[in-house]
């Protein structure tokens, strides 16, 4: 989970800035917002048979399916309703940001995307 801001420095001690190659994949995209902040990060792995539940904050959660074909379907609860629902394609590399408007000009984001999957070691 990601905040946007166009404050320099997060409120909140722990949020750490985000840099690299997501901030400039951010920049990309249409938001007005010149910092990103992590709040949270998660890793997990999307199935074909069933959703899987990923817990971002005390009051959000988001259910995350792989569709197949480098599809995957996102659902983001808040307070245990469903608020917004994307099925797309996500290719390596890419990134789908959903997200929402948050107090004193500010927004919130959820960041998916794929990662390479570790290669197994082998052992000695």
């Amino acid at each position: 989970m990601l905040w946007g801001t166009n404050e320099e420095k997060s409120s909140d001690p722990k949020h750490r800035k985000v840099e690299g190659e997501l901030v400039k994949k951010l920049e990309n995209l249409p938001f007005k917002w010149k910092n990103f902040f992590e709040v949270s990060k998660h890793e997990f792995t999307a199935t074909t048979t069933a959703p899987v539940k990923v817990e971002i904050s005390e009051k959000c959660f988001i259910e995350v399916r792989n569709e197949g074909d480098s599809r995957v379907s996102v659902v983001v609860y808040g307070k245990g309703k469903p608020v917004n629902k994307i099925t797309k394609s996500l290719p390596k590399g890419e990134v789908l940001a959903i997200g929402g408007n948050d107090k004193r000009n500010c927004s919130w984001f959820i960041v998916v995307n794929q990662v390479e999957e570790a290669q197994p070691q082998p052992r000695p």
